[in-house]
């Protein structure tokens, strides 16, 4: 909801595509610096701490914003400054999250737990943009901030008594002790040095770049030809965190096909065409919802094929460098992304398919011209774009046979 509540006032305040898309890029930028750095401490460290400490800071942040607020002095940059906080926090909490899962359910049921942990993280999002918007009529930025006070004190609590084991030492992980710096570096060196992970890393690299352009684009996409519509925009991100709560279900439920690569570059295909090319193709709400559905529907399942892949071939107590590797490499798409994103639409993409523009004769009968509909045409070739990488990842063995080339770590290394 605060999300959400950001992104209107801050559209409001400037009607600038790139403004949102700065404020995605300070969000995301944090886990390029920490990111290496959280997986050294989760490796080190206890990682039930180090999980209340990146909520109690998020939540720390939350409040100076809304004290700022209240005070009448909030400006786009101290939201900047705080999502860059946040955002710190979240590079920490990700890989622990993540680097746990191995020591806290049984190896078969990994597809599942990473498809329990991607809902976890959606569901609570699939009424909050209808919600903030009601609450946007009635209230202001302040009470929703006062709400996320709250989910931060019950997530601490909820933290506060569970139970997450410490991993068992490996050989592996005892030839990878060393010096901090040497911590932040070796699950990188990690990756580059076995090619199946390298290979996988490159292809889930390149759809994050072309994901976070989209992404980004949506919200100002509608507002723009809908004139600002609030409930229209919370109606589409509803449809958006549906899809990925319905995907989560599914991938809980089921556990994902034999074949994780496979399925993988499979999801990837579908969420390209049935998702993002569906969706720039429209042009109102009724014919954004399709697309917005099956944009996020096909992650969780996507994530889940590809999670046991990684918790199953990384010994545990080296997850936490090779987890953080894994993630600051593929997130950091995200903010160049959404540093692309911005400026290609608003200087390029919709000025040339405004009226009279030079590309309105070519896809205008596509897309639509005038406002918004440049970002519709880039939303699309992102799309196409990321439908292409499926059959490099098919075609290229060390992707295509990953789950046989690398070995499954130990058994006895799972539990303490």
């Amino acid at each position: 909801m605060t999300s959400f509540a950001l992104t209107i006032w801050i559209f409001k305040q400037t009607g600038s595509p790139t403004a949102l898309a700065l404020s995605a890029l300070f969000a995301t930028a944090p886990l390029l610096v920490f990111g290496p750095i959280s997986g050294a401490l989760a490796d080190r460290y206890s990682r039930k701490t180090l999980l209340i400490a990146s909520d109690l800071m998020a939540g720390l942040t939350t409040l100076v914003l809304l004290l700022i607020y209240k005070g009448g002095y909030l400006q786009i940059w101290h939201i900047y400054t705080t999502v860059v906080i946040a955002g710190i926090a979240d590079s920490i909490q990700v890989p622990v999250f993540m680097g746990s899962i191995t020591l806290m359910v049984p190896r078969g049921q990994y597809g599942r737990a990473s498809g329990l942990h991607g809902l976890a993280s959606t569901a609570s999002s699939i009424f909050a943009p209808v919600v903030a918007a009601v609450l946007l009529t009635f209230s202001d930025i302040g009470g929703i901030l006062w709400i996320d006070l709250a989910t931060f004190g019950l997530a601490i609590i909820t933290l506060s008594i569970t139970s997450i084991p410490q991993p068992t030492e490996t050989e592996v992980g005892n030839n990878a002790k060393g010096n901090f710096f040497q911590d932040i570096t070796y699950g990188f060196k990690y990756i580059l040095a076995r090619p199946s992970l390298r290979g996988l890393q490159a292809i889930w690299m390149f759809a994050n770049f072309l994901a976070a352009m989209g992404n980004v684009l949506i919200p100002a996409l509608v507002l723009a030809k809908t004139g600002g519509d609030n409930y229209a925009l919370s109606g589409v991100e509803a449809v958006l965190s549906a899809g990925a709560v319905i995907g989560g279900i599914l991938i809980s439920t089921w556990g994902g096909p034999k074949k994780k690569v496979q399925g993988a570059m499979l999801s990837m295909a579908l969420s390209a065409i049935l998702g993002r090319i569906l969706f720039g193709l429209g042009g109102t709400f009724i014919t954004w919802l399709p697309g917005a559905f099956f944009i996020f529907f096909f992650v969780p399942i996507l994530n889940g094929c590809l999670a046991p892949i990684w918790l199953s071939k990384v010994p545990p107590d080296v997850q936490g460098r090779v987890m953080s590797a894994r993630i600051t490499l593929s997130r950091s798409m995200g903010p160049l992304g959404s540093l692309v994103a911005g400026p290609l639409a608003e200087h390029i993409f919709e000025p040339v398919m405004n009226q009279g523009g030079k590309l309105v004769p070519i896809f205008g009968k596509i897309t639509g011209s005038g406002p918004g509909a440049g970002m519709s045409l880039l939303l699309v070739f992102t799309g196409v774009f990321m439908l292409m990488l499926t059959p490099i990842g098919l075609l290229t063995p060390a992707i295509r046979d990953a789950e046989k080339l690398l070995p499954d770590i130990e058994a006895s290394a799972l539990q303490d």
